[in-house]
């Protein structure tokens, strides 16, 4: 599904710290964070939108309930709708996870290696995943659930498809949104049987494999670094990459293969108060049959901290691919 890419023009940020605001545990204080977003895509033209965040701090922070909710349109009939919440004490034993979007962006397509955007596609979508999540230990946690994916297409046939996922997380991060020091490892595996896809009668699976190093070179300086390694079986399921989280030199979801090998590297480091900055480097590999494919880019970006306490931030990258050719992506939180 392609996402947004948008150029900065300004951004606006207030946000509020509120006592438990939506009737959410009094344990610690929940902070509240409002973006607006003003922005101008190649593609879309002029976007506005906004995002909210609510958020717990305090000790047990990483232990209470998360949401967000995000929301950007073109000036016209264009939309996209995203929500998100994790609750990782939802019952004694076991946290639950959910989100969901619903997009109406037109869908385009391009030449190979190239970011110029040939023909448009009228498409709308809606996908949805759940997750069920379980401590087994302090830093490891089990977790299963389904995904799901429709859309309509007005030069293809209707799509209908989803999956199982079941995986394994090891996490001695110190934080999950800014990690400054520690390491995370995920090992999932999805499946998707012959009838979770209209399009197919046979099954397919899926093995991904994550890691993630985040070492401090000094108080307020990063050095993160991400490897990410997919293959499959079956026709149902592929990698993607290129967009906002995976190779930013190029449009969201441009490239797709049955196996992928990517890596990414970002210096973090402050600016002035709430500012903040990147530099990257990404390389994806992509496996077909024979065939292989080699793609990097490269830039730098700013972590714009919302109130109240910064821990949200406003995401802007400019990219640069192995064709010369720039991106520019708005988003929100570190890619990693």
């Amino acid at each position: 599904m392609k996402r947004l890419l948008t150029t900065l023009c300004f951004i606006l940020c207030f946000g509020a710290a509120a006592a438990n605001p939506f009737g959410l545990p009094q344990k610690e204080p929940y902070f509240t964070a409002v973006s607006p977003v003003f922005g101008y895509d190649p593609a879309y033209g002029t976007l506005l939108g906004f995002a909210w965040f609510s958020y717990p701090t305090g000790e047990v922070a990483q232990a209470q309930t998360r949401r967000n909710l995000s929301f950007v349109m073109r000036f016209g009939t264009n939309g996209a709708l995203t929500y998100q919440q994790e609750k990782p004490n939802a019952s004694a034993h076991w946290g639950w996870d959910y989100g969901f979007s619903l997009n109406n962006f037109f869908d385009y397509q391009t030449a190979e290696r190239s970011t110029e955007i040939l023909q448009t596609y009228d498409q709308l979508t809606l996908s949805a995943r759940t997750k069920a999540r379980r401590k087994l230990h302090d830093h490891v946690e089990w977790y299963l659930g389904p995904s799901f994916h429709w859309q309509w297409h007005e030069q293809q046939p209707d799509v209908a498809e989803g999956y199982l996922f079941s995986g394994l997380t090891l996490d001695h991060r110190d934080d999950p949104v800014n990690g400054h020091s520690g390491w995370m490892a995920n090992a999932e595996m999805r499946y998707q049987p012959a009838g979770l896809n209209n399009q197919l009668d046979t099954s397919s699976s899926q093995l991904r494999l994550e890691s993630r190093v985040f070492l401090p070179l000094s108080a307020q300086q990063t050095l993160a670094l991400r490897t990410i390694a997919e293959t499959a079986l079956g026709e149902g399921l592929v990698s993607e990459a290129g967009g906002s989280e995976l190779l930013r030199g190029y449009l969201t979801s441009q490239f797709e293969a049955p196996t992928m090998a990517a890596a990414q590297i970002e210096y973090r480091f402050p600016i002035w108060r709430f500012m903040k900055g990147v530099g990257f480097a990404e390389s994806v590999h992509l496996f077909e049959g024979a065939s292989v494919s080699h793609y990097q880019s490269a830039g730098g970006g700013f972590r714009f901290g919302l109130p109240p306490d910064q821990s949200m931030s406003v995401r802007w990258d400019i990219a640069v691919n192995d064709q010369g050719q720039w991106q520019t992506f708005v988003n929100f939180n570190q890619v990693f």
